[in-house]
């Protein structure tokens, strides 16, 4: 079978809502490439792609878009090049980029959110107090068979009301600026199960990605009630609220 054509995408997202598991599942497909984070300066994209001068950091920051456009060219250089190219970026992100990429109608957006808000904040939190924002520290801990942290936070309502209030308030920003866009939405819940709508959303052959081991894995992701250490509280605001206590 033939390559698909060029495409490039972007993946609009906040942080702990299963994206690195999107990206993984995306770039085991042979033609398609994410790049991850391009504009986290302390993240592995940059590493990835032996951006190193100080000269493609300072535009990064201050010069978003010549930046972007200057990894364009340097993918498309390399020999390992896939069609299919894009990366992510977190709604609080340089908000310039993300005006860009809406109005420009050869990027696809896609735009993944979590439904379980509680979870997505609990996760936050705990990764906050930890400093572990992946999945290689548990991997590792896995595979020297030790036990997992005790680690548990304490729920607090105002904080978690103003945090869902804050990402709300970024997911109608971003589907205002990409009304009428190449448009696909998806939640972190069915990742795996809307995989292959959206490498056809991409325009390449779903079936030719392998089915990625530890599919709908998440990151912390156990028992919502072991993450806290005040419990009844939480429960109670969850019964009240409507809240599911699973990750």
């Amino acid at each position: 079978m033939s390559q698909p054509s060029s495409q490039r995408y972007v993946i609009l997202s906040t942080p702990r809502s299963g994206s690195s598991h999107l990206v993984d599942a995306l770039e085991a497909h042979p033609h398609v490439a994410c790049l991850g984070e391009l504009f986290n300066l302390n993240g592995g994209a940059m590493r990835s792609l032996g951006i190193h001068s100080s000269r493609m950091l300072d535009l990064a920051a201050n010069e978003p878009l010549v930046y972007l456009n200057e990894v364009m060219a340097l993918w498309t250089q390399r020999a390992d090049a896939k069609p299919v190219f894009g990366f992510k970026m977190m709604l609080h992100h340089d908000p310039r980029v993300i005006d860009y990429l809406a109005s420009h109608q050869d990027w696809k957006v896609i735009l993944l959110r979590r439904e379980n808000s509680l979870a997505q904040w609990s996760s936050l939190q705990l990764a906050k107090l930890t400093g572990e924002w992946g999945s290689k520290p548990k991997k590792k801990r896995a595979a020297a068979g030790l036990p997992e942290p005790d680690t548990r936070i304490a729920f607090n309502r105002r904080s978690f009301e103003a945090y869902c209030e804050r990402i709300d308030s970024r997911y109608r920003g971003v589907q205002r600026k990409v009304a009428g866009h190449a448009l696909f939405e998806v939640t972190t819940e069915t990742i795996d199960a809307r995989r292959d709508a959206i490498l056809g959303f991409l325009g390449v052959d779903a079936a030719l990605a392998p089915v990625l081991p530890g599919a709908g894995e998440r990151q912390n992701s156990s028992s919502l009630e072991r993450r806290f250490s005040n419990v009844p509280d939480v429960k109670r605001y969850a019964r009240k609220h409507g809240l599911v206590l699973s990750a």
